[in-house]
């Protein structure tokens, strides 16, 4: 096993000092993740910016990601941008959807509508279910674009036949308390709620109830009031325990088990 290791390490540092931007992501990976190597932020935010330098796609995403959140790296702004755009405008539909959000939110960036909807529409045009909804929900407020409100039916019909519960529930969550630069309306969070409903997803099924509730002049959740309830739900234990269990198998694995 260790010889096996070895052998692919040594594989992999020849590739990537050779120019290769897989290998050098690869390696990124290795020190970032530690695995069959010593974990080493430093070295693997070093790679993933080789691999970037060399033209990998998905490195320019991952130093997004690092500089954003502060993962590997301090976080660092003007270098998230950076790698961001650098991502989108390769074609990243994860990243042109973060860089179209920047935008109209006006963080990090100033607001530009257009800049927005531009960046929102490309990455729906990749197929990224968030990115389908929001290019409806633009339509339908004459954010960037024209307002059309066939357009906006025609988005979120495609976002409706193809999505799945939980992002449902993050749709109905931004309608309902007005995040993700989304507009306050109870009866859009219903809607959307009420698909992740049909479809059997417990989160949805909660809030939905909660929606109608409000509607018919109970009191309404708060935001935390909410998340605490939704804390509870199997499906919330299910993913803590499907957490729990993949930490575990990484344990086993870093052991060469």
């Amino acid at each position: 096993m260790a010889e096996r290791y070895a052998s692919e390490n040594t594989m992999i540092f020849r590739d990537a000092d050779a120019g290769n931007p897989y290998a050098r992501l690869g390696l990124a990976y290795m020190y970032h993740h530690g695995k069959n190597i010593d974990p080493d932020a430093e070295l693997a935010v070093k790679w993933y910016i080789k691999s970037s330098e060399a033209g990998c796609l998905r490195a320019k995403w991952e130093l997004a990601k690092i500089y954003r959140d502060g993962t590997l790296a301090e976080k660092d702004d003007k270098l998230f941008i950076r790698y961001l755009k650098a991502a989108a405008e390769s074609g990243s539909p994860e990243a042109k959807f973060e860089l179209g959000s920047a935008y109209l939110a006006g963080i990090h960036l100033e607001r530009n509508e257009k800049y927005a909807f531009r960046w929102i529409h490309s990455a729906a045009n990749q197929g990224d279910l968030m990115a389908q909804f929001m290019t409806g929900y633009m339509y339908g407020k004459g954010i960037g674009i024209p307002r059309d409100l066939s357009e906006r039916e025609n988005w979120y019909t495609k976002t409706g036949l193809v999505g799945n519960g939980e992002l449902f529930y993050h749709i109905g969550l931004g309608f309902e308390y007005g995040l993700r630069s989304i507009d306050r309306d109870l009866f859009e969070a219903g809607r959307w709620y009420k698909m992740g409903a049909d479809m059997g997803h417990e989160k949805c099924m909660i809030c939905w109830q909660s929606v109608l509730s409000a509607l018919d002049g109970n009191k309404h959740d708060t935001l935390e009031e909410r998340e605490a309830k939704l804390r509870d739900t199997g499906v919330e234990r299910e993913r803590l325990a499907r957490e729990c269990a993949l930490l575990t198998a990484d344990g086993f694995l870093e052991n060469g088990d």
